[in-house]
């Protein structure tokens, strides 16, 4: 699985690769530890994870605000 945290422009501020499986039909769950930034900002992060046999991830995305306060912030948006 890959995780990256993207800033609004695109730009990657995080990668980590995880070594991860997952059986058919079920689900896992896999608590993972994340340094984030210190810029303010909105952050889109995403995981993507690579079946065996496939040709496309299976994408998932959560948006982060990184702030001191209740901020509104723009996201990059990922066209998977």
């Amino acid at each position: 699985m890959v995780l990256k945290l993207l800033e609004k422009n695109g730009h990657v501020a995080v990668q980590s690769d995880i070594p991860f499986t997952i059986d058919s039909y079920s689900k896992k769950l896999h608590p993972y530890l994340i340094k984030l930034p210190q810029k303010e900002g909105g952050y889109l992060l995403v995981a993507e994870y690579f079946p065996e046999g496939k040709d496309t991830p299976v994408v998932s995305r959560r948006y982060i605000n990184i702030a001191k306060g209740n901020v509104d912030f723009e996201y990059y948006t990922l066209n998977h």
